[in-house]
């Protein structure tokens, strides 16, 4: 019965033995086993000189050669760096083993004792192999997520967006954005947009994609795109206010169609739209955000009313949130903020929370927008005592002026 073909092998192996029975043996094995790409080398100098001028994946090294020893061998390999990239199988009879193991403790990956069979050797090779490729995946990995992470705070800087408008008749408050990436590994991007409503007024949009990287912000980007251009399509001819829920409805359904954004990568975005006219009031939406909150300068700090829905996913399913509004007086606030805020933890696990939250906007009850934004930040880490904010924390204030 024929013996079945090895497939062919890419990789390309030293062989480094001065038995010429041997070198024979081990070459016959590995062509068995598929290899093709094998260079022999017959002394110590000689390995040194090819390890030196070419690419191995694995070096087979007999530690009794002329010249240079395969102990040498090692060591020199060690000192110029090659260990590093390139595996190294020492083959030493059972007798030799306190030189074996100190080729081991400078870098060689593996053993093979003489003699040995087609098994053990083909076991060795392999194993060696694989582990070598683990380490550059491993390495490549490292590499693209480095490179990731650099081109996604260069979009994230390239996302930014200046403060709201002064107020003034079409917008008829002063509103500062407080906006700070993690440094703690979280798993969320925040964004913000402010956008001008046809027949006037002022929207504005604070949100969450899940995820981290660049990926995460390209679907920031194209969030933040659907917001703008399905305002723009608002026709204020009919009377009817622009209405951020229907407005977060369509923003889901347009997810929904485009299979790139679907739920199949889990990938959840949470948004909250508010929409300011002078004289109107404020129009809201909120999907999957933390509840806003209210500073009103005769009740105090209160939550801000209306049903929250859960966040945007990409399902066709999505139903959007139920919007609602909510009259604010001159000298009013409200403050959206995403969920890093109230999600800061200190060095024991607690969080900052929503308690907290609030205590601290008691003291802010009658405080510029700028002042409240800046304030919260410097409470939240304050609090967390050095550790590095988990989630992004983006903080929104407005305040109503006369």
């Amino acid at each position: 019965m024929a013996q079945p073909i090895a497939a062919t092998r890419p990789e390309r192996l030293l062989v480094v033995e001065d038995d010429e029975f041997s070198q024979q043996l081990i070459e016959l094995y590995l062509r068995k086993a598929g290899f093709t790409e094998l260079t022999v080398a017959n002394d110590g100098r000689q390995a040194l000189d090819l390890a030196k001028a070419n690419t191995f994946d694995l070096i087979l090294l007999d530690l009794g050669l002329p010249r240079i020893g395969g102990t040498e061998v090692v060591r020199r390999l060690k000192k110029e760096g090659l260990l590093a990239n390139t595996p190294v199988v020492v083959i030493s009879a059972i007798t030799n083993m306190e030189d074996t193991i100190q080729c081991i403790e400078m870098g060689a990956s593996d053993y093979l004792a003489k003699p040995f069979n087609v098994m053990q050797l083909q076991q060795r090779v392999d194993a060696c192999l694989e582990r070598q490729r683990l380490r550059r995946e491993s390495a490549a990995t490292k590499r693209r997520d480095a490179l990731d992470e650099s081109a996604a705070l260069g979009l994230r800087a390239a996302l930014a967006l200046p403060a709201f408008p002064r107020s003034g008749p079409g917008f008829p408050a002063e509103g500062a954005v407080l906006s700070e990436a993690s440094r703690g590994g979280g798993q969320g991007r925040d964004f913000h947009d402010v956008f001008p409503v046809l027949g006037g007024g002022t929207g504005f949009v604070v949100g969450t994609v899940a995820g981290t990287g660049i990926a995460a912000l390209l679907t920031v980007a194209r969030v933040r795109a659907l917001v703008r251009v399905l305002a723009d399509r608002f026709d204020p001819s009919g009377g009817a206010p622009l209405d951020p829920a229907a407005l977060i409805t369509q923003i889901g359904a347009e997810l929904a169609s485009d299979p790139a954004e679907g739920s199949e990568d889990g990938r959840s975005i949470a948004l909250f739209i508010g929409v300011l006219q002078a004289g109107g009031p404020l129009r809201h939406a909120n999907a999957g955000m933390p509840t806003p909150v209210v500073l009103s300068q005769m009740l105090g700090v209160l939550p801000l009313a209306g049903k929250r829905g859960p966040p945007l996913t990409g399902d066709a399913s999505f139903e959007g949130p139920v919007g609602g509004q909510v009259s604010l007086q001159p000298g009013d606030g409200l403050v959206v903020h995403t969920r890093g805020l109230v999600e800061a933890t200190d060095a024991g696990g607690g969080a900052y929370g929503e308690q907290r939250l609030k205590v601290a906007l008691d003291a802010l009850i009658a405080a510029p927008a700028a002042l409240i934004s800046s304030t919260l930040r410097e409470d939240a880490a304050g609090f967390a005592g050095g550790v590095p904010f988990k989630d992004d924390v983006t903080i929104v204030a407005l305040r109503l002026v006369a």
